[in-house]
């Protein structure tokens, strides 16, 4: 748009300029009205209370003060004093006289700057419409050599022949660059109206990850690349009460790993993003991350990450997190591409923010759940903990190997601790038994799986039939599975390989570690690499193989996880 920009600087700078002179005018031509009406309220006051001198032969001191902003030279409150009436009463009427002298002047003054403003604006709407006239021929110009274009076009496409009206080549056409520049700022800003539609028009999602994965999607794509370059698309979340960044996820372009993982946790105050925030900035731009010393940065690096992009995502008026669009050139973005990327965060934050309480909410909703069952076995709560974490370990393998996504590996780790929530149906004489139970008693043991699957499955059915679509389904796996074998002899079903789900069958090697290396009512806690040994033994008879090579590859993992979450009885 710059060479058609130039047809129409020159009238548009005339234009804001006769706009200001006219607009200084009719300001300076209302404060003087202004003016003269106040003066008139004053001495119309002035002017009643005089009266008071020539009917009662009194005047007031308030009078006398007020008659000195328009009469400074005047005798009025030396003849109050000495109580001369004749006098006070003829220095009154001379007052009045030099006041109504003043209001004269002062309705003359401001009829003559009306006279002289009418003058002055006289010539501009003259110069308003020979610049009107003057632009609609450049309009009409650039249609007529439009149309021109066109007709070149059809001759070319239906006839074959490029020679028309004496042109040879379709750049040799009157405004060819600007129509050409003209097309290009409204191909861009279709597609800006694009990609904004897309992003409205995605459908909702309850996970973060998969919220991150939708819009990275379309970032990260080839088909915007020239609005917004982006390699990747990553969020952090701010933990006010840990003043915290949070790396939560991400989603790349092309087949790179990733350094900078999700979990990665920085100090606000130790980061440069605080600037943002103090400073109110819309986004920040970091064009060489080559001149950045910080862990962060480092770990981008890695990734071959040369240019960043970050907005703040703010809801009611508090951080929430931060965009990230970062990409492997540096000095790719411009300040034009950071107001746009502002703009996007103002389109998505309540989407981010809503579907981040909901995860956050049902998270709450399974800590209550687990809590419930810890009030009938305090070892409970330390089992279902760690449970989790030992599950999480085989999850982050599997979505970091593409064979799970995101989403999932996170609502393993979230409803891993609800694996034994059907023990709430359980008499306690049964759960709290210190010593082996009877086949009787197994019996009623063994359906706390389907005991847990129904309260869950009532839950995720309500929010089917409330949302459209249920929320609980990883849970639900992980419960009524975590006690079926891989050949098909565990319970409550006899399900066997593939068909125990994903969920089952990373929580049943968890929870049979967890068994096997704490101390129980009815046994004593074997050691961690015995722990893991037995695991191995079963390999391909209770537990998927591949998932108990996954597991037991991570013994530094399992041994901090053990020491840091078990306190021997």
């Amino acid at each position: 748009m710059k060479s058609i920009g130039s047809y129409f600087r020159v009238q548009l700078i005339i234009a804001v300029g006769a706009f200001v002179f006219i607009m200084a005018l009719f300001i300076f031509l209302y404060s003087s009205a202004e003016s003269y009406q106040r003066l008139m309220i004053d001495t119309s006051t002035i002017f009643s209370s005089l009266n008071k001198v020539f009917s009662q032969g009194i005047i007031e001191d308030q009078t006398i003060d007020g008659i000195y902003k328009y009469v400074p030279q005047n005798r009025l409150g030396e003849l109050k004093k000495a109580q001369d009436i004749m006098a006070l009463q003829t220095e009154t009427r001379a007052v009045i006289a030099k006041i109504q002298d003043v209001r004269t002047k002062q309705l003359l003054k401001l009829l003559q700057y009306f006279h002289v403003g009418i003058i002055a604006i006289t010539p501009f709407f003259f110069l308003m419409l020979l610049l009107f006239i003057i632009t609609d021929r450049y309009i009409n110009k650039i249609l007529i050599a439009s149309k021109n274009m066109l007709l070149h076009f059809h001759q070319v496409l239906l006839i074959g022949d490029t020679n028309l009206e004496g042109h040879k080549s379709i750049q040799s056409f009157p405004y060819y660059r600007e129509i050409q520049d003209m097309g290009n700022f409204f191909q861009l800003n279709l597609d800006l109206m694009n990609l904004i539609q897309e992003l409205l028009t995605m459908d909702l999602s309850f996970s973060i990850e998969s919220f991150i994965d939708q819009f990275g999607s379309v970032f990260c794509s080839d088909k915007y690349q020239h609005i917004l370059p982006c390699d990747r698309f990553s969020l952090a979340i701010y933990h006010n009460y840990q003043n915290q960044l949070v790396a939560f996820h991400a989603t790349v372009r092309g087949d790179y790993p990733v350094f900078l993982k999700k979990g990665f946790k920085q100090d606000l105050s130790e980061t440069s993003l605080k600037k943002i925030i103090d400073q109110r900035q819309p986004f920040r731009i970091i064009n060489r991350l080559t001149e950045k010393d910080t862990l962060s940065s480092r770990l981008l690096l890695q990734e071959g990450i040369r240019s960043n992009l970050t907005v703040p995502i703010m809801v009611n008026q508090r951080l929430f997190g931060f965009l990230f669009f970062a990409h492997r050139q540096q000095d790719i973005y411009t300040d034009e591409m950071g107001k746009f990327a502002s703009l996007v965060s103002n389109i998505i934050r309540s989407r981010v923010f809503y579907s981040y309480a909901l995860q956050k909410t049902l998270s709450v909703f399974g800590d209550g759940i687990v809590n419930i069952v810890e009030f009938k076995d305090d070892e409970t709560a330390d089992h279902t903990r760690r449970v989790s974490l030992y599950s999480a370990l085989i999850a982050d393998v599997l979505r970091e190997e593409g064979q799970i996504t995101p989403q999932k590996a996170d609502e393993i780790r979230e409803y891993a601790p609800l694996h034994d929530l059907g023990k709430i149906g359980i008499p306690d004489s049964i759960l709290l038994k210190p010593g082996p139970l009877t086949a009787e008693e197994w019996i009623v043991m063994k359906q706390h799986p389907l005991i847990g699957g129904k309260l869950i499955k009532n839950a995720n059915q309500q929010l089917v039939n409330q949302l459209g679509f249920g929320l609980l389904h990883t849970a639900y796996n992980i419960i009524v599975d975590h006690h079926e074998w891989w050949n098909g002899s565990g319970y409550p079903q006899g399900k066997k390989g593939m068909d125990i789900s994903i969920e089952g069958q990373i929580v049943a090697i968890a929870d049979v570690f967890d068994a096997l290396s704490t101390k129980r009512p009815y046994k004593e806690a074997f050691p961690i690499d015995k722990s893991l040994e037995m695991l191995i033994e079963q390999a391909g008879t209770h537990f998927n193989p591949e998932l108990i090579k996954i597991f037991t590859t991570q013994r530094e993992q399992i041994y901090a996880i053990y020491q840091e979450h078990y306190v021997l009885g």
